[in-house]
């Protein structure tokens, strides 16, 4: 399901970064879409108490919904620049 997800977000030109941060003991999650001639980028801290479980599956479902939510909110901003004829970066960071 996980190896899924990210090959369809590649289909879709996303790209995926992700590293895991000892001092926090989290993941840091970027995804980036580069949409006419601009990148929009979100970044997320995901910590190991909001997953809520340590079974593997559970952990893969909770790392999909998340992307998957990522990449909405991408598709979002995507769209309204697109509606406005706007291009911007809206990097977080």
């Amino acid at each position: 399901m996980f190896e899924r997800t990210l090959k369809d977000l590649a289909n879709r030109h996303f790209e995926v970064i992700w590293r895991y941060e000892n001092m926090t003991n989290s993941i840091m999650v970027r995804l980036e879409k580069r949409f006419d001639h601009q990148w929009y980028k979100l970044e997320r801290r995901i910590g190991f108490e909001d997953l809520k479980t340590s079974n593997m599956p559970l952990f893969e479902f909770c790392m999909v919904q998340i992307l998957k939510g990522m990449a909405q909110e991408i598709d979002r901003m995507t769209t309204k620049a697109s509606m406005k004829g706007e291009n911007r970066d809206t990097s977080t960071y």
